[in-house]
């Protein structure tokens, strides 16, 4: 690259952005990292969640059921009275609840081809129905070859990660669930707080 296109790259580099919370435009220095939020926005956030983190830690029942929300109901009235930016939170909102029919509509084209090849019952639609392959979303009307060999490749990659991290979190439970019988305990947290295993394996 010559001198002069350097220059233009240089030029041509952002100096501001648009806060995604508070919806102003500020200069780059103000945002920290790839930070999507500027510093004052991300401090009010992090401040919200650990607030948050902290009433649902005191209100978090010994055992509740996956769908039972009953018990938060104190503390999302807490968040409802305190959330940051409330006035760009429509905007936001607007935007993230379009992202998020993208999302579903994206999963929908994986579902297709799944139960397509799975069960062989479901039909399946070359129409606008996107795919997610790599960093890109691909409809199904217009995959090639490539999207489809790529798709695969990462789909397995992706597959045999999530395979192998749930082992892991099974094969931890299960030694503590050991640990618990040997000593005789009736509840895990009888254990005490454990230090890490490397450092325990050391000892």
């Amino acid at each position: 690259m010559s001198e002069d296109e350097t220059t233009n790259e240089e030029e041509k580099a952002p100096t501001e952005r648009r806060c995604s919370s508070c919806g102003k435009v500020k200069p780059i220095a103000e945002f920290p990292g790839a930070e999507e939020r500027c510093r004052v926005c991300a401090d009010l956030w992090a401040d919200f969640w650990r607030q948050i983190d902290l009433k649902l830690a005191e209100a978090r029942p010994a055992r509740a059921g996956v769908d039972d929300r009953a018990w938060r109901e104190e503390v999302y009235g807490w968040a409802r009275n305190h959330i940051p930016n409330e006035a760009n939170l429509v905007r936001t909102t607007a935007q993230q609840q379009v992202d998020n029919r993208e999302k579903i509509a994206t999963r929908r084209g994986n579902d297709w081809l799944r139960a397509y090849y799975d069960t062989g019952r479901g039909p399946l639609f070359w129409d606008a129905t996107p795919i997610r392959v790599g960093e890109e979303h691909v409809r199904l009307d217009a995959a090639t070859i490539r999207d489809g060999v790529n798709f695969e490749q990462e789909r397995r990659r992706s597959a045999k990660q999530k395979y192998d991290s749930e082992l892991v979190a099974c094969d931890a439970m299960h030694e503590l669930v050991e640990m618990a019988r040997e000593q005789g305990y009736m509840r895990l947290s009888q254990l005490g707080d454990l230090p890490p295993r490397s450092k325990a394996a050391e000892g």
